[in-house]
């Protein structure tokens, strides 16, 4: 989940957007941008000159940690993406290719060995060797260290040293999943001696720090204002061409766009879609959008009460017009999304046609009032009373929340919009007793790895993390699993998207766009990751002058 941004209360959007819900007017096309797919760009061409100092946006605040098995908001992405080095790299692209490992695969079906590259050095100077990678794994993997990337290590026996450079996994079955994991927020390796000798309670905190290979090293953490990072002369990748890299902290769009037209800072990702044009026309840097896994969309929170029932949450998905919300609310800058898992997740996969394939053959879900009148008559409900659950301060999401109340309107139903703090509204999604109460959740999400199954298995496996309403289908976890333990590419893809095609008219989740990634650049900078590679790899490492 991202963290919340500040805006205006929902009362102010409430007026402008109601209209959204159950017709295709009533939006501000002069505000909106009509963008077409293949405008959409990977990278900018690699920096050629060096450049003494670079101030980046920061959009989502100050991170509340960048320890990497602990991170997991934008904030913290963008700080550690160049700090550490996982061991396979997203490319922008979303493929992946070797990282700190020049080597990691699959030996048998259920041995999965590393092999590192010799000669990396942390910042401090000392080796990594395979010791630090076992760690930084098992550290993930164990659910007392708090570590949110704990799930890609569901099916892990045993991590073992078996060479100097060499580390050896062994499974309990086949995990298709896996090996992209490890181009992930789980393939994050750090130094074993500094953490241990930091301790848990400050590493990766501004008074502790971390210790990494990547190629920039952390100089200095300030709480309530920045990050500063400088280049790391001995990355095993060339040396960046930026000496400084300060990463400033902004958790409101007014002042973030303010310092970006100021030219106080020299870029930054996400910027707010209603400041676009006047950023790209103020003569200081372009705007440049790319492909991406981050999605808008609302999930049933409860099993009781209305969300319980898949034909209100059917029509409440039917009675949203996905392309007029798009242009209100991201301002043009996405596409509708007909399911859990957006598309560009499965581009770099050996079966990506496969996958490709059948998310064309979904159904689109297009605006139909008469089928969601027909739904909610069908489900004869005793009662209309609803409510959505949305973080105070987050203007996208209050707008998200705004057009399912009026979509609920339209179809009889009385949805309450209640706002949570940021704290609160994060406890929804891990203790079942702040759930209480409440039906729906308006909701950001992203995937920074490539693949399908992470999110599927979150959402619909019994077992699942976010599987919030128990849903239980024995067919739906037969593909799954068939899907994360067959060892061919081909018909791992085929049981996923037959799972895929049962799961989705459940409306568990309703995903109503894919956002672009939006990226403001400096006119004196290229070398921009501009899809949502960005999130794990490091971003910065080509930045330089023109």
């Amino acid at each position: 989940m991202m963290q919340p941004r500040t805006a205006g209360a929902i009362a102010v959007v409430a007026s402008l957007l109601a209209a959204l819900a159950g017709c295709s007017t009533g939006t501000d096309q002069k505000a909106s941008e009509k963008v077409d797919r293949k405008d959409l760009v990977l990278t900018t061409p690699a920096g050629t000159k060096k450049v003494d100092r670079v101030t980046w946006g920061t959009y989502a605040g100050e991170p509340y940690s960048i320890d990497p098995v602990r991170i997991g908001s934008d904030s913290e992405f963008l700080a550690v993406s160049n700090l550490c080095d996982t061991l396979l790299r997203v490319q922008p692209d979303f493929s992946v290719k070797p990282g700190l490992a020049k080597s990691a695969a699959w030996t048998s079906d259920t041995k999965f060995v590393i092999d590192l590259r010799g000669g990396v050095v942390f910042w401090d100077d000392t080796p990594l060797t395979a010791e630090d990678v076992a760690f930084s794994l098992k550290r993930a993997a164990n659910p007392k260290s708090q570590s949110v990337q704990t799930q890609a290590f569901t099916n892990v026996k045993s991590i073992d040293v078996t060479g100097p450079l060499q580390v050896t996994i062994d499974f309990k079955q086949h995990d298709s999943q896996f090996q992209n994991s490890m181009a992930g927020p789980a393939g994050y390796v750090f130094a074993k001696s500094f953490t241990q000798r930091v301790g848990e309670q400050k590493v990766g905190t501004a008074s502790g720090g971390i210790m990494c290979t990547g190629p920039f090293k952390l100089e200095r953490w300030k709480p309530g204002t920045s990050i500063t990072e400088v280049a790391n002369d001995r990355y095993w990748g060339g040396k960046p061409l930026i000496g400084v890299l300060e990463l400033r902290f902004f958790d409101n769009d007014s002042t973030l766009v303010n310092a970006l037209q100021a030219g106080e800072i020299d870029g930054a990702f996400d910027v707010p879609t209603q400041a676009v044009k006047r950023l790209s026309t103020s003569g200081l840097g372009s705007l440049f959008l790319g492909p991406s896994t981050a999605s808008i969309g609302f999930g049933a929170l409860s099993p009781d009460g209305l969300a319980g029932d898949r034909r209100v949450r059917q029509a409440l998905d039917l009675a949203i017009d996905k392309k007029a919300f798009i242009k209100a609310v991201i301002g043009g800058y996405g596409e509708p999304l007909k399911t859990l898992v957006p598309p560009f997740a499965a581009s770099g996969l050996k079966a990506a046609d496969v996958y490709n394939a059948g998310y064309k053959a979904l159904p689109s879900d297009d605006l139909d009032l008469e089928r969601a009148k027909k739904l909610i008559a069908e489900a004869k409900l005793s009662s209309k009373a609803m409510n959505i659950v949305v973080p105070a301060g987050d203007q996208v999401l209050a707008q998200t929340a705004v057009i399912v109340q009026a979509a609920g309107k339209t179809l009889g139903l009385d949805i309450k919009i209640k706002q949570l703090q940021p704290t609160d509204f994060g406890r929804v999604f891990v203790d079942p007793t702040a759930r209480k109460g409440y039906d729906l959740v308006a909701t950001r999400a992203y995937q920074t790895e490539p693949g399908v199954l992470t999110f599927a298995s979150l959402f619909m496996l019994p077992d699942g993390y976010a599987n919030y309403l128990g849903y239980n289908n024995p067919e739906v976890t037969k593909l799954l699993s068939e899907a994360r333990q067959n060892t061919d590419p081909t018909k791992s893809a085929e049981a996923f998207v037959k799972a895929q095609a049962l799961y989705t008219p459940e409306k568990m989740t309703t995903s109503l766009a894919v956002t672009y990634t939006r990226v403001f650049l400096s006119n004196k900078l290229t070398g921009m990751t501009t899809s949502f590679a960005y999130t794990v790899s490091p971003w910065a490492l080509h930045l330089g002058g023109k």
